[in-house]
């Protein structure tokens, strides 16, 4: 895990526009899954200087807009999805059988 101090010193440095709680516990809930996968991922990010991790964050948020854009797809808050496209409109997580992601 990446020390509190570090993260929060590189989430001040990023380009991510909206970087409240909601935003930094996504990127960092999917770091923890993906070091899940890839156990040499928390020793080469502590590894790393605030700015240098910044960094990482900038492409991890960029990623993930990329995505959504890409897809046409939004979540509108914690239990509902945007589709847009041909369908433009909101459906229920729970309606599609996925479980509601609850930030810790």
């Amino acid at each position: 895990m990446i020390t509190t101090r570090k993260l929060t010193k590189a989430f001040s440095l990023t380009k991510i526009a909206h970087n409240g709680p909601a935003t930094q516990n996504h990127i960092t809930h999917n770091i923890d899954s993906a070091s899940d996968k890839r156990p040499d991922l928390n020793a080469i990010l502590n590894g790393m200087t605030a700015k240098q991790l910044s960094v990482v964050l900038d492409i991890a948020s960029y990623c993930f807009k990329a995505g959504r854009a890409d897809t046409g797809a939004e979540m509108v808050d914690s239990t509902g999805v945007w589709i847009g496209g041909d369908y433009q409109q909101i459906i229920d997580l729970e309606k599609l059988g996925i479980k509601p992601h609850v930030a810790h």
